[in-house]
C-alpha cells in the first residue's frame, strides 16, 4: 500500500488486493467493484497503466484505489476513484491523492487538474435510489422462479448469487433489496464473498467463486451463469410454491413479457403486493393476545401447513412473531453432502388450498 488516509491494516490491504485482482496479470481490463469491509461499503478501482501514462514510469504496470465510506452509492464513488486515478496518473504523487480527497472531504469538491479530473459531490445528492437497479432483468433472467427470490428475501433468508462475472453479480445482487423495498435496506448486501467463515449469514451475498457445495453459507443458490434458482435441502420446505407465491409470480412474469415494462413500476407493483399481504398478518398479530403471531395459531386457521409455514417465516423476520417453543421445529438441521443444490430449483406445490 503506498498511501493511505486514514492509515489502513495489513487485514484491508489484503482484502482489497484480493479482491480487486490486482496481482492477476490475466486481467486486462479490470472493472470497478463495490463490497463490503465490516460496517462500511468499499469501493474498489483497479487501475491498467498505459503507454500513455508517462508520469508513472515503467515500474507501475496497475494500481488500485480504494475507498471505504459509511454510505452505500456506487455510481458516486465510481467517479471519485476515477478521478482520484486521473490524478496519480497525472502526478504519479500519492500527496495529491489524497489531498483531492481531503478537499471532497472537506468541501465537496476538489480542484481539477484537467477537465476530466472536475468532482461535485453535489452532483450526487438527489439521485433516486433505484436509478441503476435493472430489476427486469433479474426478472428476465430467472423467469417465474424469482418469486423464489423475492420470498427469500421476504423471508431473511440467506441468498448467495454466483456469476463467474464479477460485474453481473453486483449488477443482480443490487436489485435484490427492491424486491422487499419497503424496507429500503442495502445493508443487508455482502457482495463478493468467498466462504471464508465471516461470510456465513448474509441476507443477500454475491460470489465469483463456485461455492454451491457450502450449503453452509446459504439458503437459496442463485447461478447466473446457469439462469437457476436452487434452495438447499435443509431450507426446502420454506420454498414450497402457494397461492401468494403464484399472486406475485404471475405478477413478475407479465413485467418480463411486457415491452413496456420498466423497473420503477414494477418494484412500486411488488412492494404494494408485499405490503398487502403484511397488513394481512399485521391484522391476524392483533388478534393474539401477545400482539405476536405464532406458528400454531396460523396452522390453526390455515389448512394449507405450506402456506401456514411461510406466512410464519414472513411474520418472523418483520417481527410479527414469537419464535417461542416451536424454534425446533423451525430450523431444520441437515449435515449430510445432498445439501448441495441441485440443477433445477425445488418448484414443488404445497397442499391444497
Amino acid at each position: 500500500m503506498l498511501r493511505s488516509f486514514p492509515s489502513s491494516c495489513q487485514e484491508l490491504d489484503s482484502i482489497i488486493r484480493k479482491r480487486s485482482k490486482i496481482d492477476n496479470k490475466n486481467i486486462d481490463h479490470p472493472s470497478f467493484l463495490w463490497t463490503r469491509y465490516h460496517q462500511n461499503w468499499l469501493y474498489i478501482l483497479p487501475c491498467a497503466v498505459g503507454q500513455n501514462d508517462k508520469a508513472l514510469g515503467s515500474e507501475i504496470t496497475r494500481f488500485v484505489v480504494a475507498l471505504q465510506c459509511k454510505d452505500f452509492d456506487p455510481e458516486k464513488y465510481s467517479s471519485l476513484c476515477e478521478v482520484l486515478a486521473k490524478i496519480y496518473k497525472s502526478t504519479a504523487s500519492t500527496v495529491r491523492v489524497v489531498e483531492a480527497y481531503l478537499s471532497v472531504f472537506a468541501t465537496g469538491q476538489c480542484e481539477p487538474i484537467n477537465a476530466s479530473s472536475k468532482f461535485d459531490v453535489a452532483d450526487y445528492t438527489k439521485t433516486d435510489p433505484l436509478q441503476h437497479v435493472d430489476v427486469l432483468d433479474l426478472v428476465r433472467k430467472f423467469s417465474a422462479n424469482t418469486v423464489l427470490i423475492w420470498a427469500a428475501m421476504l423471508m431473511k433468508k440467506r441468498v448467495l448469487v454466483y456469476s463467474s462475472n464479477a460485474t453481473l453479480v453486483l449488477k443482480m445482487i443490487r436489485a435484490l433489496p427492491a424486491l422487499v423495498w419497503h424496507r429500503k435496506d442495502w445493508s443487508v448486501m455482502q457482495p463478493l464473498v468467498e466462504g471464508d467463515e465471516e461470510d456465513a449469514g448474509a441476507v443477500c451475498s454475491g460470489t465469483t467463486e463456485h461455492l454451491a457445495h457450502r450449503a453452509d453459507l446459504f439458503d437459496l443458490w442463485v447461478d447466473v451463469d446457469a439462469a437457476t434458482v436452487t434452495p438447499t435441502a435443509a431450507a426446502k420446505e420454506d420454498f414450497l410454491l402457494t397461492s401468494v407465491h403464484r399472486d406475485v409470480a404471475g405478477l413478475l412474469s407479465r413485467a418480463a413479457a411486457s415491452p413496456d415494462a420498466a423497473d420503477a413500476p414494477l418494484v412500486a407493483e411488488v412492494e404494494a403486493k408485499t405490503r398487502e399481504l403484511l397488513n394481512k398478518l399485521r391484522t391476524l398479530a392483533e388478534q393474539e393476545d401477545s400482539g405476536l403471531l405464532s406458528r400454531q395459531a396460523l396452522y390453526d386457521q390455515l389448512p394449507n401447513r405450506a402456506l401456514a409455514r411461510f406466512l410464519f417465516n414472513v411474520a418472523l423476520a418483520e417481527g410479527l412473531a414469537d419464535l417461542g417453543a416451536d424454534a425446533d421445529d423451525l430450523v431444520a438441521c441437515c449435515d449430510d453432502d445432498d445439501d448441495a443444490p441441485g440443477p433445477h430449483p425445488a418448484a414443488e406445490e404445497g397442499e391444497g388450498e
